[in-house]
């Protein structure tokens, strides 16, 4: 291919991590200023910005040495602590570089610190602000340890308050190489539980504290911040990488978005809109009770389910037989409400026919519409490079929001995705038309 100006433009862009920052931690889970305020003892909270970002902050310190009464809730920082001092911890997953002609190429995709391979996950920890009763505590030695399981870590950080409370991050590294679960992706879970150890604190039982916070406040479980890892072959842009797992991706279209002064995915926007905000509306049978899965839970971001209540998320599926089943049930619809319609219309359907959840699962909880068929294509290209992106295999569940015309923000106030440029590696999901972001070419996209 001639390089131009603007394939070397789009070959300088880089992937877009989004990674979160110290300071965004701490603005998302809390401000934190103020350790004499009501309850900013268990002051502490996790984040999750998108796959590749998750993130703790919260007040640390220690009390006196004999000390027995436990900090109640409401009690503040500064009622028990003899020093304290906000900490924030922030990993930061990668994903790996173009395989070339069959061969992954493993290395990290503008790695940052000491990761280099795509299955390296990155944990910057970071000690500032805060005060102490007296300087004699500024030498009371503490260290962070992750408590990885799954994965291996490289050495804990230790020191003294006074040197960790320096504002400087310090950087922990974790290998997720394996144990490898039997299937074909090679897949990996990794998963921390970070610790605080007081080492010069007498008292067993304040020495130790798990810094995330529990799963409900009269549980003595604890959020593990998690990781899936694969180095799935076909995802060739990438050669591996690592994702998030607490919180699950949401899919977001844009129906602003426009490329040479015309729409590009308002139709499909707007059907999506339809199914997920007002299902009774949607074709086939309207005027029914229809609950058509996808919408994005806050309540449930990391999609839980339990028996009898689905947890309203999709799956993605790439099993052949499915995604045919889905469009043999979507599209003969289409015509039975839509008789005789011709290109440039098409039929769109959701849930998408490349989730476990499209028209052949039920008889009646999806939609079909008629849309513009290069509006259809460029929707499909747009899910085939997130499903790519996001590492979104086999049964892999997530949401789908829009950001309806005329908006800025996606209805839900969703911490989606929006895929609107390709980067080198995506280039021909953009070029071609794909059904529903499986890969599945039916020809260049109609000239707009």
């Amino acid at each position: 291919m001639k390089r131009t100006a603007a394939t070397t433009a789009m070959a300088a862009k880089k992937f877009p991590y989004e990674h979160v920052t110290h300071d965004e931690c701490l603005t998302n889970v809390a401000k934190m200023n103020n350790p004499h305020a009501a309850d900013s003892y268990h002051q502490r909270g996790w984040y999750s910005k998108n796959s590749f970002s998750l993130c703790w902050a919260g007040w640390i310190g220690e009390r006196e040495d004999d000390g027995d009464a436990q900090p109640q809730w409401g009690d503040p920082l500064s009622s028990d602590a003899r020093w304290w001092a906000r900490m924030t911890i922030i990993v930061n997953t990668f994903v790996g570089k173009a395989a070339k002609n069959g061969v992954p190429n493993t290395a990290a995709r503008n790695p940052v610190g000491a990761v280099t391979n795509s299955r390296q996950i990155r944990v910057s920890i970071r000690v500032d602000g805060g005060d102490e009763m007296d300087d004699d505590w500024l030498e009371r030695r503490f260290k962070i340890d992750l408590r990885a399981n799954g994965c291996t870590s490289s050495p804990s950080h230790e020191g003294s308050v006074s040197q960790w409370r320096n504002g400087v991050p310090r950087e922990m590294v974790l290998n997720a190489n394996g144990p490898i679960l039997m299937d074909p992706d090679k897949v990996s879970i990794c998963s921390i539980l970070p610790t605080i150890w007081y080492l010069d604190n007498p008292d067993a039982t304040d020495r130790g504290r798990i810094l995330t916070p529990k799963k409900k406040a009269d549980s003595t479980e604890r959020v593990t911040m998690a990781f899936i890892c694969d180095s799935a072959a076909w995802i060739t842009a990438y050669s591996g990488g690592c994702i998030v797992s607490n919180v699950r991706p949401v899919f977001v279209l844009n129906a602003n978005e426009k490329k040479k002064n015309k729409y590009v995915v308002r139709e499909t926007a707007a059907h999506i809109i339809k199914a997920l905000y007002a299902p009774g509306t949607t074709n086939p049978n309207p005027g029914t009770a229809k609950r058509i899965p996808g919408k994005f839970d806050s309540a449930n971001s990391g999609c839980g389910s339990s028996p009898g209540k689905p947890s309203g998320c999709l799956h993605r599926t790439r099993i052949n037989s499915t995604i045919s089943n889905n469009r043999a049930v979507a599209i003969p619809m289409c015509r039975t409400l839509w008789s005789g319609y011709r290109s440039p219309q098409s039929c769109d359907e959701f849930p998408f026919a490349s989730t476990h959840e499209g028209a052949a699962s039920t008889s009646n909880q999806y939609s079909v519409e008629l849309i513009d068929v290069k509006d259809n294509c460029s929707s499909g290209s747009r899910l085939g490079v997130w499903y790519m992106r996001n590492r979104i295999r086999e049964g892999s569940p997530f949401a789908v929001d829009v950001i309806p015309f005329g908006q800025t923000r996606p209805i839900s106030g969703a911490p989606g995705v929006i895929v609107t440029d390709p980067l080198p590696d995506e280039a021909d999901y953009f070029d071609r038309c794909t059904i529903d972001g499986v890969g599945e070419f039916i020809g260049p996209i109609p000239p707009q």
